[in-house]
């Protein structure tokens, strides 16, 4: 995990579970029928052809990140980078980490 915060790397699978989110309210039921998934499976397929030609002719659009994500993925590079230079012994580097962390309830 340390070398993917440095490197600006994807700390989850997000991309899997957008996917399956994108993918439920297409369906836009619990049961749908065959037919429907096929033409849903159908309509994805179309789109993912589409994003790979323009990736091919280099026009995808970057990929949007919310600036709180981005705040945060700047926030732990900060803290991983003075960890490795020393500036910062590991006591200090997880207590840092989770006063960076928000809790959601």
């Amino acid at each position: 995990m340390h070398d993917i915060t440095i490197n600006s790397g994807d700390r989850t699978n997000n991309y899997c579970e957008a996917w399956n989110r994108r993918f439920e309210i297409l369906l836009g039921h619990k049961s749908p029928s065959v037919w429907t998934t096929l033409e849903v499976l159908g309509d994805d397929a179309a789109k993912a052809a589409t994003m790979f030609v323009r990736h091919g002719s280099g026009r995808l659009e970057p990929r949007r990140v919310r600036k709180s994500a981005r705040d945060f993925q700047q926030r732990m590079q900060h803290l991983c980078s003075e960890l490795g230079d020393g500036s910062r012994d590991m006591a200090s580097f997880l207590r840092a980490v989770g006063h960076s962390i928000r809790l959601i309830g």
